[in-house]
């Protein structure tokens, strides 16, 4: 009996042992770096992504000393681990233990990226997938979808002219709904109310604002701006088309300089000869400036702006004007004026 005691005790004793160096063998394995002075390494954690699949990952790019022992500790011992999905920069100088904290914080890579003014829908998407931020479709399709526009509290049927231009630092792999909803916050962070207090004393909507914006966005040349807004307020007030060239060729993708005689006559929300009032929708994304320059129009009676090449203008009040600046510019005879109308005659006084 005493034999089988003194046996069981040094298999307890053994055993006990056994645990103790395992133990001490799982913890220096989540406290020490797999190496020291190591680059930094990319790893892209997806959606779904199992313990296993990253256990894997980060020991074949040198970041762990042993393989499943990661696992393990996120399986046993960080009990609600949540991996977000994203691009994450480690080192092997890092303990395992660090990487998993990092993780779980969702310390995600971020990039800069710098959204012009002027962009379509469309185009803003193409931007941001070539960056690998979100893919086209789903961005489109929710930014084009009135519900999803509602529930942000967008003043517009879609996020269209609101994905706000400026400098953002975004990680890869976005949720585009989240996106969407952080480039409205941007819109309504920056857009100060009172510039659209502005644009009601000039009867203008907040969307309508962002509308009218979009127009004189799309003019190249910066200086002719505020011009462009006088001229798009004048004829609102007088009932008239806008008359935006830019807007016309950017529907039909074209330069200014290539419309035909035909293209204003195209049957689209974008043709503002045909359409008369604010465009329904905002064309592109306007800058806080251009909105600025909407809501304080330099004071001006010009009707018209005549190209003259090389994205230039000159802006008339009168439609005699806007022919003579086409005709010359176009090394044209200029128009005839038009005779003065003539005098009603006088008729003989009555013979008494």
């Amino acid at each position: 009996m005493k034999r089988v005691l003194i046996g069981l005790t040094v298999l307890i004793g053994v055993a006990l042992s056994g645990v103790v160096l395992t133990l001490k063998l799982f913890l220096g394995f989540l406290n020490r770096p797999a190496a020291t002075g190591s680059p930094s390494v990319a790893v892209v954690v997806q959606k779904g992504t199992s313990f296993e699949d990253l256990d894997r990952v980060l020991f074949a790019k040198g970041l762990l000393s042993r393989p499943g022992w990661f696992a393990i500790y996120l399986e046993h011992f960080r009990k609600g681990f949540d991996m977000p999905a994203g691009e994450y920069q480690l080192t092997a100088s890092m303990s395992p233990a660090e990487i998993a904290e990092l993780i779980q914080r969702g310390q995600v890579v971020r990039y800069t990226l710098v959204i012009p003014g002027g962009l379509t829908l469309e185009q803003s998407a193409a931007l941001l997938e070539r960056e690998e931020i979100v893919k086209v479709e789903p961005f489109v399709r929710l930014a084009s979808t009135p519900t999803v526009a509602e529930a942000l509290g967008v003043p517009g049927p879609t996020l269209e002219g609101y994905l706000f231009p400026d400098a953002y630092e975004l990680p890869k792999r976005m949720k585009p709904i989240e996106l969407l909803e952080l480039m409205f916050r941007r819109y309504r962070k920056t857009v100060p109310k009172e510039l659209i207090e502005q644009a009601e004393g000039l009867r203008l909507t907040e969307h309508e604002l962002v509308s009218m914006a979009a127009l004189v966005e799309l003019e190249v040349r910066p200086e002719e701006r505020p011009m462009f807004a006088a001229m798009f307020h004048a004829r609102l007030k007088k009932g008239l088309p806008l008359e935006s060239r830019s807007a016309l060729a950017l529907g039909l993708g074209k330069a200014p300089s290539e419309l035909v005689p035909a293209d204003f006559k195209v049957d689209a929300d974008f043709n503002t000869y045909l359409k008369p009032g604010v465009p329904r929708r905002p064309l592109v994304s306007p800058s806080l400036k251009a909105m600025t320059i909407v809501a304080n129009p330099p004071p001006s009676d010009v009707l018209y702006a005549a190209p003259l090449g090389d994205a230039r203008h000159q802006f008339c009040v009168d439609k005699e004007c806007y022919d003579h600046a086409l005709a010359r510019a176009r090394g044209e005879p200029l128009p005839t004026p038009r005779p003065p109308p003539m005098p009603r005659p006088i008729p003989p006084p009555p013979i008494e």
